[in-house]
C-alpha cells in the first residue's frame, strides 16, 4: 500500500492555518500576510481562524504590502 503523496503547500496552507490559531501575536501577524499573500485566503477565513478583527486583519496586510520581509 503506498501513502498518497501531497504538495508541499497542502502542508504549508496547513501550517498556515495552525498558526492563525494558536500562535502567539507576531506569529499570527505573520501567518496572516502568508495566508492573504501566498495562500489566497479572503480576509472573513483569516479573521475565523485567528481571532483577530477585521480592521487588525487589513493593518497586518496593509503593513505587509509596505515591507520587504
Amino acid at each position: 500500500m503506498t501513502t498518497p503523496q501531497f504538495e508541499a503547500g497542502v502542508w504549508e496552507r496547513y501550517a498556515t492555518e495552525f498558526a492563525l490559531a494558536i500562535g502567539d501575536t507576531p506569529t499570527r501577524i505573520r501567518a496572516i500576510r502568508e495566508a492573504y499573500f501566498v495562500h489566497g485566503f479572503d480576509v472573513d477565513l483569516i479573521e475565523e481562524l485567528s481571532g483577530f478583527p477585521i480592521w487588525r486583519i487589513r493593518q497586518a496586510i496593509q503593513a505587509g504590502l509596505t515591507r520587504s520581509d
